[in-house]
């Protein structure tokens, strides 16, 4: 009588590891699954990162470019505007002489 009791404890045994393994599996497959979800979700932060530095570098390639370009413009009018109030000066100059 010791035997077959024995033989259920050993076979309920078998079962609970059966049970075991399959709740493992489960956890694995949800754990795998998770973590590919995580990956494809970084790869689109990634990617939305990647896009967002791109476009910050090329605003500050436009900025640097009209920053040089004001900076042209102005000192060109500054020169052409102390140009143009010499001649005036040197005008009034001559009408005052007469």
């Amino acid at each position: 009588m010791k035997k077959p009791k024995k033989d259920n404890l050993f076979l309920e045994g078998l079962c609970r590891t059966d049970e075991n393994v399959t709740v493992v599996f489960i956890f694995l497959n949800h754990i795998s699954y998770r973590f590919r979800t995580l990956e494809h979700e970084f790869d689109g932060v990634k990617t939305h990162f990647d896009d967002e530095v791109q476009q910050r570098e090329e605003c500050g390639h436009q900025l640097n470019k009209a920053v040089g370009e004001m900076n042209h413009w102005r000192s060109k009018y500054e020169h052409e505007a102390l140009v143009r109030i010499e001649e005036l000066e040197a005008t009034k100059i001559k009408l005052q002489v007469r």
